[in-house]
């Protein structure tokens, strides 16, 4: 007969536990952890994504959409390698961050139904490519001072074929332009349309000028309640130059009141030592009859005030006194007479059709 506390040991361990006992508490130890492995694998993915979907309705982003890659510009900011923006929002957070960069449109802007806060302070280099910058509106209220595109153009600083087309309703704002409140630097083949009512130092493209403008224009309709102000600039001071430039501009007083005497058809108010250097306006649209308001500059001026047969014809515009430039810089459509109302556009920055 076999000896039955030999066949105990035999499904015992070393300290005398049954083998069954120990079995069953290992199946028990795996079957746990493969329950655990399976919640975390399972589980917690779905609930990290409610998470998720519940974030992105809110933000009206779609699951898994990260919002600060949207519209991420190209480029490194370099002169060789601009940054490439195609959105407001990258526009002003990069110009703000990095100030003296080099960037370009790779895309037409429309700013309608945003408040727009001018940037300020811009060192660097901005060409628009020709791209349109529609439905400007900047912010404008008590103890604003800069009120455009941009706030300042810093000296040393190149904005290129830029066109805007803008909307200003303030008539207790001053300090006013479309491109700029104030430039010290370079505004070149740009222009700029569109409506601007407001009080003094207003002009459709720059409000003040200490720096160069040339190959530029500006097509608006000025409302003022004060003087200094022009067509193309409102005041042209501390040595700034404009140069191969010209205004079209219906000027008028706010609310029919009379138009201030330092109000010009191109410039209010030219400073000791500023020039004006071949460039004119359209006598013919409403508005003063004197290409400057105010001529302190001890400077001989060629602004001239043209008719508008004479503002639209290549022919005139391209002798002297003005000497435009209809081989590189300016056209005029010789077929389509619509096309900028006849007025010169540029080649590098032509307006939309």
């Amino acid at each position: 007969m076999p000896d039955a506390g030999r066949k105990y040991r035999r499904l015992t361990g070393t300290h005398g536990i049954p083998l069954t006992s120990v079995a069953f508490h290992l199946i028990r130890a795996v079957a746990f952890a493969a329950f655990v492995t399976i919640f975390v694998a399972c589980y917690m993915p779905i609930g990290q994504y409610q998470s998720d979907s519940e974030t992105a309705q809110q933000s009206g982003e779609e699951p898994g959409d990260d919002p600060g890659d949207d519209d991420p510009p190209e480029g490194s900011g370099t002169e060789d390698d601009p940054y490439r923006v195609t959105s407001s929002e990258a526009l002003v957070e990069l110009m703000s961050d990095d100030p003296d960069a080099y960037y370009e449109l790779a895309d037409d802007l429309d700013l309608s139904g945003e408040d727009w806060e001018p940037i300020d302070g811009f060192s660097g280099s901005f060409d628009g490519k020709g791209y349109t910058i529609s439905g400007l509106t900047p912010k404008t209220g008590t103890g604003r001072q800069k009120v455009g595109l941009f706030g300042e153009i810093r000296e040393g600083a190149v904005v290129r074929n830029v066109q805007v087309d803008v909307y200003i309703d303030d008539l207790n704002q001053s300090d006013i332009g479309a491109i700029a409140s104030v430039n010290k630097g370079t505004i070149k083949n740009s222009f700029a349309t569109g409506f601007i009512r407001g009080n003094q130092e207003i002009g459709g493209l720059v409000g003040r000028n200490e720096g160069l403008i040339k190959y530029s224009y500006a097509r608006v309709e000025l409302e003022l309640d004060g003087g200094r102000s022009g067509g193309l600039v409102g005041v042209n001071s501390g040595g700034g130059v404009i140069h191969d430039s010209y205004a079209a501009a219906t000027i008028r007083g706010a609310n029919g009141g009379e138009l201030d005497s330092g109000v010009g058809g191109l410039v209010g108010t030219v400073g000791w030592g500023s020039n004006v250097d071949r460039s004119f306006f359209d006598k013919d649209m409403e508005g003063p009859e004197e290409a400057i308001g105010d001529d302190d500059s001890g400077e001989e001026l060629t602004a001239e005030a043209l008719t508008t047969n004479q503002a639209t014809s290549e022919a005139y515009l391209s002798g002297d006194p003005l000497n435009f430039d209809f081989n590189d810089v300016w056209a005029i459509d010789p077929i389509d007479p619509n096309v900028n109302d006849g007025y010169p556009y540029l080649r590098s920055n032509p307006p939309e059709a």
